[in-house]
Order: structure tokens, then sequence, then C-alpha cells
């Protein structure tokens, strides 16, 4: 079995940091399970274990990797920045984004929708004030 976990949060003025925590387990016989957790009050746990096609989810993952840092852009509100932290059999890589508007938050929620459609309903959750 090869587990990578993929954590996406986001730190700054809030109450509550929010966080999203991705543990995608691929076994041998070409299923892979998929835990999700929410990293705020009454964060539920949501896993899947359906069949994948490992060379299609390791590509995303991949795609995910190799998002560009946007280090020089202005922090989205009072300091708050978002990271990716992507850890694969113990390499990890860190990506600091600081987006300059609320569309540019839209990379986050893309990232979710890489790997499986029922990331929608945590999307579809999440809020951000104004």
């Amino acid at each position: 079995m090869e587990t990578i976990l993929v954590l996406i949060y986001t730190t700054g003025s809030r109450p509550l940091s929010y966080a999203y925590s991705y543990t995608i387990n691929f076994y041998s016989d070409a299923t892979a399970s998929i835990k999700i957790y929410r990293g705020y009050e009454n964060s539920p746990t949501y896993s899947d274990k359906t069949d994948y096609d490992i060379a299609v989810l390791e590509n995303k993952i991949s795609i995910l990797s190799a998002l560009p840092e946007h280090e020089t852009t202005p922090l989205l509100t009072e300091g708050e920045r978002r990271e990716i932290i992507y850890v694969d059999n113990g390499r990890t890589l860190r990506r600091i984004i600081t987006p300059e508007d609320r569309q540019a938050i839209k990379v986050y929620e893309q990232l979710l929708l890489l790997f499986d459609e029922d990331f929608q309903v945590l999307i579809s959750n999440q809020t951000y004030d104004t």
C-alpha cells in the first residue's frame, strides 16, 4: 500500500484556521481509499473506497505538486495565507500561495475537484467572509 497525504489550510484573521486534509491510500488491486478531514468545528470525516485508475490519479497529483508559487502577490486579508503541503513517500513539497483576490481562492477549490467530485460537497459548505 502507498499512502499520499495532501493538506490544504488557511491561516489568517479569522477566529479559526480552516484546513482540509486528504489521505489517499493506493492498493495493489488498483483501488484507492480517500479519507477527508475538515479542520474546524464539528468537522465531518468523509471516506470512500472506490475503483480508481491509479495512473490518472497519479497524474493529477503530479499536477498538484507542480503548481506555481505566488510569493510576490499581496496577502488576501490581514496576513491570511494558504499553504499546500504534499507528502509522497517522505518527500515533502510545500507551496505557499497568497491570492490577490477572492477569485484566486478558486485555485484551491479546483484542487479538491482534482481527486473526486464528491469534494464538491465540502466546497459548497465553505464560505468566505467579506
